[in-house]
């Protein structure tokens, strides 16, 4: 594809770094290392979120005070492991149709990022899609969030955060050749999920 000049840094990139405490970005990538490992499936109790990730400690790919450090809530993964999106993960996790971290490129016509409706340029876009997985109807699209939000404040995600799940909607669509029937935002600040 054709890449205008400079390349296209999506704005909700930036949106991450607005939590405080070691710093939004700091705390998200730490979750999202851990969720790229979890087992689901082997998580019954809090102790086993403890348990998976102290081992992730010890092979260097946790930081040492992820937990004494309070980076990740272990009760919000708990949570997370038990929520109905968890079994479902769960369950793809089984069938090894859960696909985590996934890096994407993707051209875009520039007229559907900018406002030039005449341009008949490509813009390249790159990212990393969280997680997604496949059951029997379609794909499930999932993009954890480690936001500072309060309830009532789903809609500030929602619109945040639309345009990313679009472009990677699209990508999934494109290399899968399947349809995203779900696009879930999974907010750790809410336990909760959130449906575009």
């Amino acid at each position: 594809w054709a890449q205008t000049e400079p390349e296209y840094v999506p704005g909700f990139a930036k949106n991450a770094e607005e939590e405080s405490g070691i710093g939004g970005a700091a705390r998200g990538t730490v979750y999202h290392t851990f969720m790229e490992h979890i087992k689901i499936n082997e998580i019954a109790s809090l102790d086993d979120v403890i348990v998976q990730v102290n081992e992730l400690i010890a092979k260097g790919i946790l930081p040492e005070d992820t937990l004494t450090g309070n980076i990740i809530r272990a009760d919000k993964i708990f949570k997370f492991a038990k929520s109905s999106l968890g079994q479902r993960m769960g369950m793809a996790q089984a069938k090894r149709t859960c696909y985590a971290e996934q890096p994407f490129v993707m051209g875009l016509p520039a007229s559907e990022i900018y406002d030039v409706p005449e341009s008949k340029e490509t813009v390249l876009v790159q990212g990393i899609i969280d997680m997604f997985f496949e059951e029997e109807d379609g794909i499930v699209l999932v993009d954890y969030k480690t936001d500072r939000i309060y309830p009532g404040e789903e809609e500030i995600l929602k619109d945040r955060y639309r345009a990313q799940l679009d472009c990677y909607k699209q990508a999934i669509e494109k290399t899968h050749k399947k349809p995203v029937k779900e696009m879930i935002l999974y907010s750790f600040a809410l336990d909760k999920e959130i449906r575009l």
